[in-house]
């Protein structure tokens, strides 16, 4: 399920990525070269997430509106 759910914020991230370097989101071998990155990134939030909730869940980690928010936060 974290892949179904994560690939959404993957995608919000390269989207922020895009914004953040000037990049044409649409131009997909410019966005493609961002995807290691967000990656990275959205599994950077998911491993601290974890780390730091007892009850944590993959499925309220991806659905959490807030998450969107980290994402945004990180890539800065």
């Amino acid at each position: 399920m974290s892949l179904i759910d994560g690939s959404f914020h993957v995608l919000f991230a390269i989207r922020q990525i895009c914004n953040r370097d000037e990049i044409d989101m649409w131009d997909y071998d410019l966005a493609r070269d961002k995807l290691g990155e967000a990656v990275t990134l959205v599994s950077k939030l998911y491993s601290e997430a974890q780390k730091s909730d007892a009850n944590f869940s993959s499925n309220r980690f991806f659905k959490d509106a807030r998450t969107k928010d980290q994402v945004t936060k990180a890539v800065g």
